[in-house]
């Protein structure tokens, strides 16, 4: 039995996931995706990654846990037979830098919530909020790359885009 995802995601506008909810389908991997090239902006699975290894562990996610947690992704569609094209951030656009700003302030403040919440004992809470707190770095973008290409080699199209990956797909 294959498993279900969703065509449609969140892309970084905020509001949309939940407004295209009524237009999305679920579909079984292995019916839709198989003998298919399937395009990833790999910064939303960093993302997600954060979130999933939390909820699993109840703990703060390392690299190396959100790179497993992708690299798992990577190795179901193989599974598939779909063929992963990762496509990875490149440069920071010039015009989004306030937007930038505001998410490192962001990270800022909840960094800031995490240590408030350690010292009144709620560690649940307080690994919630050091995930919001971590950023997505092409530093870890690029552990990301180089272990997917170390793992699957040309099964795998790894693609850097001039700016933000979204724009690529």
């Amino acid at each position: 039995a294959g498993r279900v995802v969703t065509k449609a995601t969140a892309m970084g506008i905020e509001g949309l996931h939940d407004a295209t909810r009524h237009l999305r389908t679920p579909v079984r991997i292995c019916d839709s995706y198989a003998n298919k090239r399937l395009g990833v902006d790999v910064s939303g699975w960093l993302h997600w990654a954060k979130y999933k290894v939390l909820k699993g562990t109840g703990r703060v996610p390392t690299d190396a846990d959100i790179i497993e947690a992708c690299c798992s992704r990577v190795k179901l569609l193989l599974e598939h037979r779909a063929t992963p094209v990762l496509v990875f951030d490149g440069a920071a656009v010039p015009a989004k830098a306030e937007t930038d700003a505001r998410r490192r302030a962001q990270r800022e403040e909840a960094r800031q919530a995490a240590d408030d919440l350690r010292a009144a004992g709620d560690l649940a809470a307080m690994n919630k909020k050091l995930t919001e707190a971590l950023p997505v770095t092409h530093e870890l973008a690029l552990q990301l790359r180089e272990e997917v290409q170390s793992r699957w080699g040309a099964s795998v199209d790894c693609l850097v885009a001039p700016y933000e990956a979204d724009a690529q797909l």
